[in-house]
């Protein structure tokens, strides 16, 4: 008998070819999932928009805390349901005041909750930003809001002008000579700006915006009908029945709003109705419309036929108020356009420079 001595015969694994260009690519496109985020760092909201799948974060810019320990316990929607029903030892604070961070380490971790929930929770790479930021802050303020963006996980920081970002967010042609006038009505603060030519022309700002609006709803119930509500129970109130401008249909229609009485410590209700709902919140309504009035008195003449062909752009979440189109229409007699989404633009407007930064670099300021 003959033994062979050979080695048995291997099985042969063929190595399977590499296509290292779609590799390449694929590595390349999970990089810039969400890699890239467009921040509103906002009073009352933080929206932030990704390039690549839209606007992927909306949440208060509120953070609830633990009085003892000092550390935070909730954030966005969750910590403002705390808002007036908070237990002793829990504070719900609001880190930025004005469009300006106030409370440097709370807005930190608000951030970098809202960064990693924006990139699905597991980021892989550390994103490149950009911020609004209100017009005139200081050089402290936007160092203090470019180091926060960063400590909260952004490789890049880019500070944009929050009225231009509103501007491009509405689909304005901001790098042709024209002039674009556009209301942000937010939160804390009322921005109104003409932008043209890859620019702020002319910037006059109020601190007459959305909250002003609760307060004089709490103060209206306050004084008129000796009830007390909580501010969470006055923006609904605004949001459901608040308007701006008259409506002989609407004006006299009655609604219930419950309270607490001051006097008696009990619950109690009263009516009233849209109309007088209006009176009340009329002030900084008024202060709104001002200022876009003073704008138009600083605009030089060869920007006032642009406003006058192009109207008046209004975004932000206040422009959300019922009749607040029609009332700056018939105060300044020029047709007025609500943005198409006036929530996020500013988010999306930073987002923007970021999917084509060449047109954009001049606008941005890296920080």
């Amino acid at each position: 008998m003959t033994i062979s001595t050979s080695h048995p015969a291997r099985w042969h694994v063929p190595t399977p070819h590499l296509d290292y260009q779609r590799l390449w690519n694929s590595v390349r496109r999970l990089g810039r999932l969400s890699n890239r985020l467009g921040i509103d760092l906002g009073t009352s909201k933080t929206s932030i928009y990704s390039p690549e799948q839209g606007v992927v974060l909306q949440e208060p810019s509120v953070v609830a805390i633990n009085k003892e320990t000092l550390k935070p316990i909730a954030f966005g929607t969750a910590a403002k349901e705390l808002i007036g029903r908070n237990p002793e030892e829990i504070a719900v604070i609001r880190p930025i005041r004005n469009g300006v961070v106030t409370e440097f380490e709370l807005t930190e971790q608000m951030l970098q909750r809202f960064m990693r929930q924006a990139q699905g929770g597991h980021p892989v790479f550390r994103p490149q930003v950009a911020a609004a930021c209100a017009h005139g802050v200081t050089s402290i303020e936007r160092l203090a809001l470019t180091e926060v963006m960063s400590e909260a996980g952004a490789r890049k920081v880019s500070l944009i002008d929050k009225s231009i970002a509103a501007a491009i967010g509405a689909g304005l042609p901001i790098d042709h000579p024209t002039g674009n006038l556009i209301v942000d009505v937010g939160g804390g603060t009322t921005e109104v700006a003409i932008v043209g030519q890859m620019g702020t022309v002319i910037n006059v700002t109020s601190w007459e915006a959305g909250e002003a609006i609760d307060q004089a709803i709490q103060y209206f119930l306050k004084s008129r009908h000796h009830l007390l509500i909580g501010e969470l129970m006055a923006e609904n109130i605004k949001i459901k029945y608040g308007s701006a401008f008259a409506n002989p249909q609407q004006d006299n229609q009655e609604s219930n709003i419950s309270g607490l009485d001051p006097v008696s410590g009990l619950c109690r209700s009263v009516t009233i109705c849209r109309g007088d709902l209006r009176e009340a919140i009329s002030k900084p309504l008024h202060s709104i419309v001002d200022t876009v009035k003073r704008i138009l008195e600083l605009t030089p003449p060869e920007l006032i036929s642009d406003i006058a062909d192009r109207g008046v752009i209004l975004t932000g979440g206040g422009a959300l108020l019922t009749g607040l189109d029609q009332l700056i229409s018939h105060e300044v007699n020029l047709f007025v356009q609500m943005a198409s989404d006036p929530l996020n633009g500013v988010a999306m407007g930073a987002g923007y420079t970021l999917e084509t930064p060449v047109p954009h670099s001049k606008i941005l300021v890296a920080q």
